[in-house]
């Protein structure tokens, strides 16, 4: 799926009928975000500490190309909430409420 890192101006009336509710909708699409913002975290963190070495001073640290490519990758990613969104939209989102029978 692709996710443009662009601001998109967006329908409420879409949005509200994932759930039915734009207020349910809308925490569910925060709670989303937050997952996929969080992993995408460990991730660059994982791929980071691949660099790290015993460092004499500050100025090598700056001048690490590999560290600075890898940052400026995760940089020109889509956010989180771009993607919860398309996810909603698209239907790839499954959300339970337990006061409810059927789910959405």
């Amino acid at each position: 799926m692709y996710v443009s890192s662009q601001l998109q101006t967006r329908n409420f009336t879409s949005l509200s009928e994932v759930t039915g509710n734009l207020y349910a909708t809308t925490a569910i699409i925060a709670k989303r975000a937050k997952r996929i913002a969080t992993q995408t975290q460990n991730k660059l963190q994982q791929r980071l500490a691949e660099f790290e070495v015993e460092l004499d001073n500050f100025e090598e640290i700056l001048e690490n190309k590999e560290r600075i490519d890898v940052s400026k990758t995760y940089e020109r990613q889509p956010k989180p909430v771009n993607i919860a969104v398309e996810e909603a939209l698209s239907g790839q989102l499954r959300c339970k409420f337990p006061d409810r029978e059927e789910n959405a």
